[in-house]
């Protein structure tokens, strides 16, 4: 009896390490914990998450394909260097970092200069995947024109125009939030993420909250 009371005890250790700390198939490129991580983040239920098993970013707690950087929160990335969160908040947290280099840092105050830089013209949709050997594109290559209406949807009409994606103290502002909404429904093809994980990630940026 007492024996069995300790294999429960070790087996009831294992299961809480498990959910408490997600692993990253590095062959299969997937999160352990991506499927309640995605109806925790997403705006789509676990019937409808069904037929996105084949979304790489989804599967990797990285809803705004982010490619890697050192982020917090990353522990791998796939074989086209986009990252894997243990949690979609700190995926938020790297989008909202990423919007701040651009926005303030770099001076790309517009929809289409911010997409220029992160879906150049030059590079395929899909990343390098999605690039045969002789060096073209199978989806065809970006077209930041495109995204740009899209990321800017809400805020603007103007693709050139500043978004005001932070205020003049370099405090994100609710167009920031719609921004990378819009912009992981064109990257996920659908699926927005929640206001709630989008906000975390600000204070998490803004080191006014924990995580």
């Amino acid at each position: 009896m007492k024996r069995l009371s300790i294999l429960l005890i070790f087996i009831m250790l294992r299961l809480a390490f498990a959910i408490d700390h997600p692993t990253y198939d590095k062959n299969k490129h997937t999160m352990s914990n991506w499927e309640s991580q995605a109806t925790t983040h997403l705006n789509i239920t676990s019937a409808a998450l069904l037929s996105r098993k084949n979304n790489r970013c989804i599967m990797l707690n990285n809803y705004w394909c982010l490619k890697d950087f050192g982020w917090s929160g990353s522990i791998g990335k796939d074989d086209d260097t986009h990252s894997a969160f243990v949690d979609g908040y700190y995926a938020a947290r790297a989008a909202v970092r990423n919007a701040r280099s651009a926005y303030i840092k770099h001076g790309r105050k517009s929809a289409h200069a911010i997409m220029e830089a992160y879906a150049p013209l030059s590079d395929c949709i899909g990343s390098n995947r999605a690039r045969r050997a002789d060096g073209t594109c199978i989806h065809g290559k970006n077209d930041p024109t495109v995204y740009s209406k899209m990321v800017a949807k809400g805020i603007t009409n103007d693709i050139k125009s500043d978004l005001f994606l932070f205020d003049k103290d370099g405090k994100a502002t609710d167009n920031l939030v719609l921004f990378l909404q819009n912009m992981s429904a064109y990257e996920l093809s659908g699926p927005r993420v929640q206001d709630a994980t989008i906000k975390k990630g600000i204070c998490l940026e803004d080191s006014s909250c924990k995580p």
